[in-house]
């Protein structure tokens, strides 16, 4: 393998922060920044368009970002594909392929990479594995959760994510329980490595709830279970809701912090079950106030259906949290002892209102837990990662 600092490596992916979706994902660019350190690297990251006439909401603002920008320091280039919203989905990788290959072929002739990193397995995978075939690249995959655990129950989709990814040199999975999902579809064991997320302990450090609750302007007195999540299904924030219904203490609250398109189902459940002085909605929030809720809760609670690495248990702990958690994906790989939290079976709210009064009732130990993750760090994560490449 080249020197570190030699290597060139090409980052291409969808799912990263732009200007306008800020919080998209930020963990990549956390990994890219750390291993712009280490190798030369060109992060490209491919943004759709459609016809203005065809844009659904939401498309729209994806024509304002410049076709090269830099944030926080790191140069990224956002060359455009065209799709076809809501429809031949499965052929979205084909449409960026036949969209971008000029594009991509431009950057292999003038500075051809050593290897391909694709982050998420499907479009973004199957279009990177035919750009690396066709140009004799190597091409590694990073799967990251939800592109396994939810795509592949299409037909159409498990088939062009299991052929991809057996024609890839190899697969990075961010936990053993995905990988063991990976290795279901055909793809050697040998070639899926795993290498979990990275945490900034800097950043997510214990404070003083007190002064971390009076900065969000929230009561300094009430207990208060906090989840930062998507509010989609399979973060299963209705678990959560559910639970806290049940709770015999009315007087313990429950803040979701972020925003999703299952918000409005969920405000409907909350007035239903008649918890709306119990469960409150924050929606979403600048990047750097995550450590503040994180602080500012009593328990941290995570409702998923199915998980890859969720990153914000790292942060949870690195904050001196306790943490309920489902039992699902890679999370068992995270709360690894009693000591760091509680793990409970998906779709149980009665399980998961019994297991949040047993972690407000206990006394916890912030050290031990900010210590399960203090080794962690971004700059090992992208060590790992350009050792393979």
């Amino acid at each position: 393998m080249r020197e570190a600092q030699e290597l060139k490596i090409l980052i291409s992916t969808t799912i990263f922060p732009n200007r306008a979706d800020i919080t998209r994902c930020v963990f990549e660019k956390k990994l890219a920044d750390e291993m712009q350190d280490q190798c030369q690297l060109n992060v490209t990251v491919p943004v759709p368009y459609v016809p203005p006439f065809l844009a659904p909401e939401g498309y729209s603002a994806y024509r304002s970002l410049p076709k090269k920008d830099s944030l926080g320091g790191l140069e990224i280039s956002h060359p455009r594909y065209f799709v076809m919203p809501k429809f031949f989905r499965s052929l979205h990788a084909f449409f960026w392929f036949g969209s971008l290959f000029p594009h991509y072929r431009k950057i292999f002739k003038t500075n051809k990479p050593d290897a391909i990193l694709g982050i998420w397995a499907y479009p973004d995978g199957l279009t990177n594995l035919l750009l690396a075939k066709t140009h004799s690249i190597p091409i590694v995959i990073a799967c990251r959760g939800s592109d396994i655990n939810r795509l592949i129950k299409l037909p159409i989709h498990r088939k062009l994510i299991a052929w991809t990814l057996k024609r890839a040199n190899y697969i990075l999975s961010v936990s053993e329980a995905l990988k063991t999902e990976i290795v279901k579809l055909g793809v050697p064991a040998e070639n899926v490595i795993v290498i979990p997320n990275g945490v900034e302990t800097e950043k997510f450090k214990p404070i003083s709830q007190a002064l971390a609750r009076k900065q969000l302007n929230l009561n300094t007195s009430e207990k208060m279970i906090v989840t930062v999540s998507r509010l989609s299904y399979e973060k299963g924030v209705d678990v959560l809701i559910n639970a806290i219904a049940k709770l015999s203490d009315h007087s313990v609250t429950l803040a979701l912090v972020g925003d999703g398109a299952e918000r409005a189902t969920l405000e409907a459940l909350v007035k239903t079950l008649g918890v709306e002085d119990r469960v409150k909605f924050y929606g979403s929030i600048p990047n750097h106030e995550i450590p503040l809720w994180l602080n500012a809760a009593d328990v941290f609670a995570l409702g998923s259906r199915t998980e890859g690495w969720p990153n914000v248990l790292m942060e949870a702990l690195s904050c001196g949290t306790p943490i309920v958690s489902t039992n699902v994906g890679g999370i068992p790989e995270i709360i690894n002892s009693p000591e760091l939290g509680i793990l409970v079976p998906p779709e149980n709210p009665s399980e998961m209102a019994k297991s949040l009064q047993t972690a407000l009732d206990r006394t916890w130990d912030p050290q031990q837990l900010r210590d399960r993750v203090s080794n962690r760090s971004w700059h090992n994560v992208a060590e790992e990662t350009c050792q393979l490449l």
